[in-house]
């Protein structure tokens, strides 16, 4: 919890819906948005230990996390392994920054004792498989990893494998604690965005209007693919004909970019949170505020820097991107 989408997001990837509700448009940036605050709220209550409900659990936060990325990973319509590179360096390439960081920091202060082998293991995304994981929220980052690809697999095999497919990953998902609830959480986003598009493929076609775009499916009405990687498929302050939108659409605009943020925020805010419990023991009020604004603009820098390393990584090779 800066994209699967990106993901996160991306819990990191950024789309908007354009089904002709504008609603639609809004609440996958304000969902995202909420799920990140209950994140962070969670952890402040955690590192504290202040009394907290037994609904307000990450757990619950995490599920809406995994919704989004399984409903912004519906559609390859570039080739799965095309697919799949670009999930993950838009995973990788802002966890790397934030983990070569917290590396070279726990050399120097010891926060953990932390092998080689157990750092390798770290930056490969592998946190999940590691006991004591140098950065504890990392195991999360392995966790969209694995959901990824067993959409990626679940694109290759042919159709009459596919429900054996998913009922094999979510028998092994089982054996992690509540990585089976995550996994489920994750294809009922997947699944319902299906469901969309199917429709939204369905309406395009009686209607037949020209130049009309789905950010569903990927296409153009003249057959030409559109990238579902990328984030400006639908621009999200026009119709799907390019009419300017009221107020309401670039209040969803806004949202839209600031949910941008959110798969760089979950990646600090931890270590802003730890910097700021340790520094000011006894003020939670400060502490909150100063992890927040911390969190905020270190989440803007790092999204900055992935966008100029990615940039980079696509002049070299564009399917890195």
């Amino acid at each position: 919890m800066c994209h699967a989408h990106q993901n996160l997001s991306d819990m990191s990837n950024n789309h908007v819906l354009q089904t002709g509700s504008r609603q639609i448009q809004l609440w996958p940036s304000l969902v995202r948005i909420g799920a990140m605050l209950w994140i962070f709220t969670y952890h402040f209550l955690v590192m504290l230990d202040i009394a907290r409900s037994p609904f307000f659990r990450s757990i619950y936060a995490i599920m809406v996390f995994c919704f989004l990325s399984g409903y912004f990973s519906t559609n390859i319509q570039t080739a799965p392994h095309k697919w799949i590179l670009k999930r993950y360096f838009r995973i990788m390439v802002p966890y790397w920054i934030v983990m070569v960081i917290m590396v070279i920091a726990n050399y120097f202060v010891q926060y953990k004792q932390t092998t080689i082998a157990e750092i390798f293991i770290i930056l490969s995304g592998g946190s999940l498989f590691v006991t004591d994981p140098l950065y504890i929220i990392s195991w999360f980052i392995t966790l969209i990893l694995l959901l990824y690809a067993t959409v990626y697999v679940y694109a290759l095999i042919p159709s009459r494998f596919k429900w054996m497919f998913l009922a094999l990953a979510l028998y092994l998902s089982s054996l992690k604690p509540y990585a089976s609830i995550y996994f489920v959480s994750f294809f009922l986003g997947f699944f319902f965005r299906k469901n969309l598009a199917k429709r939204d493929k369905c309406s395009t076609s009686k209607n037949n209007v020209s130049g009309k775009r789905s950010c569903l499916t990927g296409i153009k009405d003249n057959g030409q693919q559109q990238d579902a990687g990328e984030i400006n498929v639908v621009h999200p302050i026009t119709d799907t004909t390019g009419t300017p939108c009221r107020f309401s659409d670039k209040f969803a605009s806004f949202f839209f970019k600031i949910q941008a943020y959110s798969y760089c925020f979950f990646l600090v805010h931890g270590a802003a949170l730890h910097l700021f419990v340790k520094v000011m023991k006894g003020q939670p009020v400060k502490i909150f505020l100063l992890s927040f604004a911390l969190s905020c603009v270190s989440s803007v820098v790092l999204y900055e820097v992935d966008k100029i390393i990615r940039g980079r990584m696509a002049f070299l090779h564009p399917g890195w991107s």
